[in-house]
């Protein structure tokens, strides 16, 4: 069964499940429940013509918390004993990439059908003859072998409920509505589906769906969401309490017009510890008609901008990371990536004070700590997340782009696309060569820094090391760069040290990860393309910079060729060995390791270029390493070769008379 989960490979769905279950204030979600139209798709049999359900609702509708109600009240229920199977949809993860694609719903749904039917053989049978036998013999499913799969396994059982939410979050909505239409006519499937309006062609692809639109339904629990929040705030003496709490619910709960989302928001507003009592108070009763979450948004971030400049920089600096990082990021490795370019001396130093909460505070309500749990490198940590999906829309988009001409705006919103790829790969350059050693990472020759070690001493090492090139090669995609200075700067200082340029291979290969020749070469490529239609001062510079990319990669691909296997079992040789017999300029030179070939001049041409065999030894002092290679004549290549068992007996006594010859 362990072989079968590592096949299909499920990405971490639970955890979303559980987090949205926690989100669920005390009795909240009920309208849902009781609702005629749930009652009637929890009830439904295979005879009835409308077997699925589609909750929709605008952004920060609450809908994510609904689809965990909806699975809380299905594992309550004693009258079915059908599995029940769920995925969460969700783009505001730092691994969206890999767990917003359709397929990871498969995998997860799969996985969750292979817990619950454990003891079913026909199942069992249907995993392993898919692995095994219908496989094109990955380590893991591939996408068409999971969806077939899942279309098979639930013909193979009497029923199930399916519930997936954030459709509209899916990278590849367009080809998971089909799949889901075939899945919804199979036998005893039920499916309960939520989204955003905008996924309006659902009724139309998949028959049987009953369709239930939220629209003011949840003004129940978000009155008494806000009312329960007010209530603290006056607990905490952050609002008088002269102020009438049923009123202020009420009113504020008719400016949300249907919002969870600016419900939640206006909290954290009023829990900022920037606002005076009477501000509070003022935006509680400034609004007289529903504003919409873009207002909400601007509102918070007027509030950033009045804070102060390290707070500021805090709250861009996490937008920036959370915004266009490749990965989720620990938040060891956060803070180290804020540190100031000017960063020197003792790294405590340079350490924000409860570094996880400033962070909260400075996004002032806009980021959050993940409940659920991610893995990386053997740590397992909580991730910040943006609170909701809009809340990354809206800072990417040109309504905010657009307000960031204002002068203090640039401080709080991070640049877009090229611009913000390329300060991050600035970020990681400096950090190699200005934070991380210049010599073996252990120390001292010879000796291997394990990844543990590696990651303590620079928390920053990993990410910086192994995505600096994927964001380089994202600032070539064809937009102007603002901050193309900075970026070659870098790059530049750091092509210019040898010693770092070795250390930051040692990096990667103790990361057991190959250095990202083939980024390199694709990126310097471009920028001499750039130069050459383009001539002047500033691309002849970066011309220089992009030979010496380009250069660097080729040389990166050679290497990993000859040395990759040594290396990636014993990372510390990139300083010895692995230079030495594959040397470069660019790299830094062990001298102690001297390598002279003892022919000079290539062998006549009657004289065959592959040698037949071949064998060295090292001298006893350790002064010389002895190869010897046996060239077979051109002429008579397939005899030497006839007599190579001969030719093994010599190379062995010649090597033996190499140990004996000083």
């Amino acid at each position: 069964m362990r072989a079968t989960r590592e096949w299909l490979a499920p990405p971490n769905f639970d955890d979303r499940f559980r987090d949205a279950l926690d989100l669920r204030g005390p009795g909240t979600t009920q309208w849902l429940l009781q609702h005629k139209d749930y009652e009637a798709w929890a009830q439904s049999t295979d005879d009835s013509l409308q077997r699925h359900l589609w909750v929709s609702g605008k952004p920060g509708a609450g809908k994510t918390v609904l689809a965990a109600s909806v699975i809380d009240d299905l594992h309550n229920n004693t009258e079915h004993d059908l599995p029940i199977c769920y995925y969460f949809f969700s783009s505001r993860q730092a691994d969206a990439r890999q767990s917003n694609d359709c397929s990871a719903a498969y995998r997860a749904i799969l996985s969750q059908l292979l817990q619950k039917n454990i003891k079913n053989e026909r199942i069992s049978d249907l995993y392993s003859f898919a692995m095994h036998y219908q496989s094109a013999g990955q380590l893991t499913a591939s996408r068409g072998e999971v969806a077939d799969l899942a279309e098979l396994t639930m013909k193979c059982i009497d029923g199930v409920y399916i519930v997936v939410d954030a459709l509209d979050e899916c990278d590849s909505c367009d080809e998971l509505l089909p799949k889901l239409k075939r899945i919804g006519e199979i036998h005893g499937v039920r499916m309960a589906m939520f989204s955003r309006h905008t996924v309006t062609d659902l009724p139309k692809r998949i028959e049987g769906v009953l369709s239930l639109p939220i629209g003011l339904c949840n003004e129940t629990d978000i009155k008494c969401y806000l009312r329960n929040g007010v209530a603290a705030l006056q607990k905490l003496n952050l609002l008088s309490i002269k102020i009438n709490l049923d009123e202020t619910a009420a009113t504020l709960t008719r400016l949300a017009d249907g919002m969870f989302l600016w419900a939640r928001l206006l909290i954290a507003y009023l829990n900022s510890p920037g606002l005076y009592p009477a501000e509070r108070k003022q935006a509680i009763n400034e609004v007289g008609t529903p504003e919409g979450l873009p207002a909400m948004f601007e509102r918070i971030l007027a509030l950033i901008e009045r804070s102060d400049k390290a707070m500021r920089r805090t709250a861009r600096q996490s937008f920036l990371w959370l915004l266009f990082s490749q990965r989720q990021m620990l938040p060891d490795e956060l803070e180290s990536a804020f540190l100031p370019a000017e960063a020197t001396g003792d790294a405590e130093d340079w350490k924000i004070p409860d570094f996880e909460n400033t962070v909260i505070r400075a996004c002032a309500g806009f980021v959050e700590r993940d409940p659920g749990e991610a893995t990386y490198e053997g740590r397992r940590f909580h991730p910040f997340r943006f609170i909701h999906a809009t809340v990354k829309e809206y800072l990417m988009s040109p309504e905010a782009r657009l307000s960031s001409a204002k002068s203090s705006r640039s401080d709080v919103i991070p640049p877009e696309g090229t611009d913000a790829h390329a300060e991050i790969a600035t970020v990681c350059l400096r950090y190699m060569t200005f934070q991380m050693p210049a010599q073996p990472l252990s120390g001292s020759l010879g000796r291997s820094i394990s990844v543990d070690d590696l990651f303590t001493a620079w928390p920053l090492s990993s990410y910086a090391a192994l995505s600096w090139t994927p964001s380089l090669l994202e600032t070539t995609d064809g937009c102007l760069l603002t901050n193309r200075g900075s970026l070659f700067e870098a790059l530049d200082k750091f092509l210019s040290q040898p010693k770092a340029l070795t250390a930051w291979i040692e990096c990667c290969y103790t990361y057991s990860a190959v250095p990202h020749y083939e980024n390199l070469q694709r990126w310097g490529s471009r920028v001499l393309e750039d130069a050459e239609h383009t001539p002047n001062k500033s691309t002849k510079d970066n011309e220089e910079v992009g030979n010496l990319a380009y250069e660097l990669g080729s040389h990166l691909s050679t290497l990993d060729t000859d040395w990759g296997h040594q290396l990636r079992e014993n990372p510390c040789l990139i300083w010895e060995e692995a230079t030495a017999f594959n040397p470069t300029s660019l790299l830094a030179k062990h001298g102690g390791i001297h390598v002279q070939p003892l022919q000079c001049e290539p062998p006549p041409a009657v004289v065959g270029y592959a040698p037949i065999n071949r064998v060295s030894q090292l001298t006893p002092d350790g002064e010389n390493d002895v190869v010897l290679s046996v060239y077979p004549s051109s002429k008579q290549t397939v005899t030497f070769s006839f007599f190579s068992p001969l030719l093994l007996v010599l190379l062995d006594r010649i090597s033996t008379a190499l140990s004996l010859f000083g």
